[in-house]
């Protein structure tokens, strides 16, 4: 596709379809002048200025008569709320009729002020001044070279290239949505049973939801029961007649909830966004999907919820972050759901008073805190097959108490030699363990076996440990005194024992050569939640009624 630039009264415009162009002039009474044409949006772009569109609304009563007015009106109504390419809208418009038509409607809305369109990525002037569009990527994450699209030199974003390439040639849409609103009225909700911290915590959000503030951070432990808590405002954002976009940081755990929102609100449109598959295109009260699919939508949500489960999920990309906020409407809120968020976040929270914690889980029973072992030398100990007694004593009294073991260490050479020191043990050699790291092709079999009893112990990184959870679960951290065990790490790692309600004194036990700042912060991070939640009445002892 080529690029027209043109003039009216002395102003530049670009244009993807002249003769939208011209009957749009034409109804004002004025005449364009053609310029120039271009294969390159952001040339063209640059030619006019920067300014691209005349972007005011049109009310013309023979406009509306069109054609070109009645395609754009089914383009906004199917696409509005979106933020998407060129690439994706003609995608879009394979069913709707020809690129021409698309390209037609597109230009129409572009001109009547209810989309913007610009380069996918911002090349002009220097270097360090480029930027993405889509994503906000910076000078860093551009990359320049010879475009097979333009045909020239040509610049685009790696940091969002999981959704497609953003190039500078290339235009990027921001469709306004057709309706702010869905039609209020009452929406049926199964409500779960809440604890006592987690119905105190649901009407804390609804306080907040009924307020000026914008967003509002959920700070709990593992297995707080966060979701539970804001089903409530999820219902009454629905309820007033906004729609609800729910994010998550897997494709799997995008399924998991779109399920459970399906049970909770059975009357209710739910949509699954997510890189293989999903409904990209419907119109939804709610959308389950992952965080780069955000970056998608535009001005769409009334409420965002980010839920980060065990994973930092926003953590170094502030691309995530451009479009959570770029999705919610203009008078939309965000909910942000996370178990280790930055001390700069609590910071600014608490100073805004939009802060929420939830220092027990939904059983109410107390955090395990961990014990720390130092044992000199760890790793040349384990290489030369020598005796380990803190560890030895650690996993035959949890494998012997019908428990099982998770054993985290910092990379996957860890994790064979580690292995093979087990195995070497005497008390240890009729023990079912094994390893499983990234790049092992039977990963998630061992996984599996793990989950279902098979294996008495897994030795495993952080990384690949992340999903894996069983009820009578113990948890060893060999070498925490390594860089890769930070304090948020060694805070989820922990929170992997006592999880269940029927077995909840897991024990975690870290074994480094020497006392770390992270080991030291995730203690004491640890007995603070469990003094918190006493303070408040929450905790219960193992017999008593929940």
């Amino acid at each position: 596709m080529r690029f027209s630039t043109y003039q009216v009264r002395g102003r530049s415009f670009v244009t993807l379809y002249p003769e939208a162009d011209r009957l749009y002039w034409k109804l004002r009474g004025e005449e364009m002048r053609p310029e120039g044409q271009y294969s390159s949006f952001g040339q063209a772009f640059r030619k006019t200025g920067d300014q691209g569109f005349p972007g005011g609304r049109f009310h013309t009563g023979a406009g509306r008569d069109t054609l070109m007015e009645s395609d754009a009106l089914h383009l906004q109504r199917e696409l509005g709320g979106r933020a998407l390419t060129l690439d994706e809208v003609l995608r879009w418009g394979e069913g709707f009729g020809s690129a021409e038509r698309t390209a037609s409607a597109l230009q129409w809305l572009c001109l009547t002020g209810r989309a913007s369109v610009f380069p996918g990525v911002d090349d002009a002037g220097p270097a360090l001044r480029r930027r993405c569009r889509r994503c906000g990527g910076k000078a860093g994450q551009i990359r320049t070279g010879t475009c097979a699209r333009c045909g020239g030199k040509c610049a685009w974003c790696d940091q969002c290239v999981i959704l497609g390439k953003s190039r500078a040639c290339t235009p990027f849409f921001l469709l306004e949505p057709a309706c702010d609103r869905i039609p209020p009225g009452n929406v049926e909700m199964e409500r779960p049973i809440l604890s006592p911290s987690q119905r105190d915590a649901a009407r804390e959000c609804l306080r907040w939801l009924s307020g000026e503030g914008e967003e509002l951070l959920v700070w709990g432990v593992i297995d707080a029961g966060r979701k539970e808590m804001v089903f409530p405002a999820v219902c009454r954002t629905m309820e007033e007649g906004g729609r609800v976009l729910w994010l998550s940081p897997r494709k799997e755990e995008v399924i998991e909830v779109a399920e459970r929102m399906r049970s909770v609100f059975p009357g209710t449109r739910v949509a699954e966004v997510h890189g293989d598959a999903g409904a990209h295109w419907a119109d939804a009260e709610l959308t389950c999907a992952t965080a780069p699919q955000a970056i998608r939508f535009y001005h769409r949500f009334q409420l965002v919820v980010v839920d980060e489960g065990e994973a930092d999920l926003l953590n170094g990309v502030s691309g995530w972050w451009n479009g959570i906020r770029r999705a919610a409407a203009v008078t939309g809120k965000r909910i942000q759901l996370t178990v280790t968020p930055s001390r700069s976040r609590r910071r600014r929270a608490r100073r805004r008073n939009s802060l929420i914690t939830v220092p027990v889980r939904y059983h109410g029973f107390p955090l395990p805190v961990p014990e720390v072992s130092r044992v000199w030398r760890f790793w040349r100990k384990v290489e030369h097959r020598a005796s380990i007694p803190a560890l030895e004593t650690f996993l035959t009294g949890a494998c012997g108490e019908g428990g099982q073991v998770l054993l985290f260490v910092p990379g996957v050479p860890e994790a064979d030699s580690l292995l093979q020191w087990i195995r070497n043990r005497t008390v240890l050699r009729k023990v079912p363990f094994d390893a499983a790291t990234g790049g092992d092709p039977d990963q998630s079999g061992k996984i599996h076996s793990f989950l279902t009893g098979e294996l008495k112990g897994l030795v495993t990184t952080p990384s690949v440990g992340k999903g894996v959870a069983v009820p009578r679960c113990h948890i060893g951290v060999a070498g925490a005194d390594h860089p890769v065990f930070q304090k948020a790490v060694l805070i989820e790692i922990a929170g992997k024992a006592g999880r269940s309600g029927t077995y909840p004194k897991g024990r975690v036990c870290f074994f480094p050569s020497v006392r770390t700042e992270a080991q030291i912060g995730a203690i004491r991070d640890i007995r603070e939640w469990n003094r918190l939640a006493a303070k408040r009445g929450y905790l219960r002892t193992e017999g008593e009624e929940p």
